[in-house]
């Protein structure tokens, strides 16, 4: 488990169990998928790809985000180039050229603040190592993923600020109060970009949420608390805590092949297929999206 950050307490506390994360990493994944695993955080995970607050990741960027929970929550962090010949149909199909590739970046966040609250919920747990392996999780399903899930949602999430939709996809009764808005305005489209939101972000966060249960079970630490909170929160969630850790796996790097129960999702998830996400490093994304972006 690679980090290059400045959090000393969090960096003692990764040193303090490093050989038992890497072999419950490889053991869940596998020695092939492990390696890739090792591979990629190399390539990716440079000193600037972890920050210890939102403010000091996005200092001087202007780039596609979504909004997820509080500026002090601990974050994994996802960027897509610029998305001028991307767009969403009606019926939630991906509009592009064949073969469009997407340039990508992320990185992870700690905040101090998001230790505080994480230790105040889930006690027991090592204060540090416990939210980042929740964000390296993250990290973990973007790396291996063809179609990564985080990468997915922000499509979704950029789509609906075109069309107006401005929300915190974890504000569940914001969510609630939207779907019925829009289902009494037989607006289609905004309806249909709620839901896939909620989708993706369910599914990223129960493959999040399970691989951080198990790593954290491997590791010699009880989840019971952690648990619980977690399979409170969607019926994903509580589908992959019953799957064997193979059946899993197949799951993360599969995840958009599966149907759902609404055509929206459905034609975006399989057209996924024509795009291409390519990782790079933040400071490379950075470079090149400098040369890309259109002036104003």
């Amino acid at each position: 488990m690679l980090y290059k950050g400045k959090n000393q307490k969090l960096a003692a506390e990764i040193v303090a169990h490093q050989e038992k994360l890497e072999r419950v990493y490889e053991r869940f994944l596998g020695r092939d998928l492990y390696r890739k695993l090792v591979s990629m955080e190399k390539q990716i995970l440079v000193p600037e790809a972890f920050a210890d607050s939102l403010e000091e990741f996005d200092k001087g960027i202007s780039v596609n985000r979504a909004s997820v929970g509080t500026p002090e929550d601990n974050k994994f962090r996802v960027r897509v180039s610029y998305m001028a010949d991307i767009s969403l149909e009606d019926n939630g199909r991906i509009i592009c050229k064949p073969n469009s590739v997407l340039n990508t970046s992320s990185g992870i966040i700690i905040t101090e603040k998001g230790v505080e609250i994480y230790s105040s919920v889930h006690p027991n747990t090592p204060s540090y190592l416990a939210p980042y392996i929740h964000e390296y999780s993250h990290f973990a399903t973007y790396a291996l993923q063809e179609s990564p899930v985080v990468c997915s949602f922000l499509l979704a999430a950029i789509e609906s600020q075109k069309e107006g939709i401005r929300v915190n996809i974890s504000d569940f009764q914001s969510i609630i109060n939207l779907k019925n808005e829009f289902a009494e305005s037989k607006d289609s489209k905004k309806l249909g970009l709620l839901y896939l939101q909620s989708h993706l972000f369910d599914i990223s966060e129960a493959q999040a949420n399970e691989i951080q249960n198990r790593v954290l079970n491997g590791i010699g630490y009880r989840t019971d608390k952690f648990k619980e909170f977690y399979l409170r929160r969607n019926q994903v969630a509580r589908d992959l805590n019953q799957m064997s850790e193979e059946r899993l796996v197949d799951y993360i790097l599969n995840w958009e092949k599966i149907e759902t129960g609404t055509d929206f999702t459905n034609n975006f998830l399989d057209s996924l297929k024509n795009l291409r996400f390519r990782k790079i490093d933040i400071n490379t994304f950075h470079h090149q999206q400098k040369r890309q972006q259109p002036e104003d």
